[in-house]
């Protein structure tokens, strides 16, 4: 195992035993409840990040911003260049604003990077300041992205992570604490070196985290059968999810619409048995 993987492993195992901790390790019933709560704040938690990823993929390959050092994107305001040119500043008003993916987010976001979004040897970092989605407040204090070049030479490839996220619900209903390594790579629509509505992320790696119940889940996507983020649609795509449990005697997968449509739809599957939900977004 080279050393990148070795110290991959031993992060993944240390955030596991952290996670578990704090887990409940209560099954002295057999229930799907606490599964299918798990497996929805999965959902969320996947969904929230990856469109809050977007907003980031379009400013580094907005036409507008790379030109002018300024664009809005998503409903904020981006600005790029200027005494600090080598980061990205993207702004939602303290009253908030629509992201255009029928989300409301406040606060800003300040993107670093040494060298470059797209040198391979750069680590950009995200900087979340009084953050706020659909009302609920948003910790994130250490997610940043890599660029790992052309695995095909044709679609980039980004390798994201963070630490755990915490997003703590408006309504005082609870927390979702959940942490990732995952795989975009960046299906790029050939008619245009800028972002269009056509390009697509193909997500694979891990979401891990403890649910609102106290459940810990731990979720797998695969290379074979990645996650589909496409930019012209407002909810994942195709893809199988693994999931599991610290504490609960059954595993299951999630599974969401099919790839040629945009259906706010995913399943939850327990032993061959299916649970139907909609991608919901909290009222705000």
């Amino acid at each position: 195992m080279s050393k990148p993987n070795l110290r991959l492993a031993s992060l993944v195992f240390t955030l596991w035993v952290l996670f578990s901790a704090s887990c409940k390790d209560d099954n002295t019933y057999f229930s799907y409840n606490q599964g299918l709560h798990a497996g929805n704040d999965y959902v969320v938690s996947q969904q929230m990040m990856v469109l809050i990823l977007n907003t980031y993929f379009k400013s580094i390959s907005d036409s507008l911003l790379l030109f002018t050092g300024h664009s809005n994107i998503d409903g904020a305001n981006v600005s790029f260049g200027g005494a600090e040119s080598d980061t990205l500043f993207i702004h939602y008003p303290a009253w908030g604003a629509d992201d255009g993916y029928g989300h409301w987010r406040s606060g800003d976001i300040k993107v670093s990077t040494g060298q470059g979004f797209f040198e391979p040897s750069s680590i950009v970092r995200f900087h979340f300041i009084d953050f706020f989605y659909d009302k609920d407040t948003l910790h994130i204090d250490s997610l940043q992205v890599q660029y790992l070049g052309q695995p095909d030479g044709q679609n980039g490839l980004f390798s994201v992570s963070s630490d755990t996220i915490h997003r703590i619900f408006s309504d005082t209903s609870g927390v979702n604490r959940f942490w990732m390594q995952q795989s975009f790579l960046r299906l790029k629509d050939a008619s245009s070196p800028y972002h269009t509505p056509l390009d697509k992320f193909a997500i694979s790696g891990w979401l891990n985290g403890e649910s609102g119940e106290g459940v810990c889940y731990f979720t797998e996507t695969a290379e074979e059968q990645p996650l589909l983020n496409q930019l012209n649609c407002t909810f994942l795509k195709q893809g199988s999810v693994a999931i599991s449990f610290s504490s609960l005697n059954y595993e299951g997968n999630i599974y969401f619409s099919d790839p040629d449509t945009c259906e706010n739809q995913y399943v939850v599957i327990f032993d061959e048995s299916p649970f139907p939900y909609p991608i919901y977004a909290r009222n705000w």
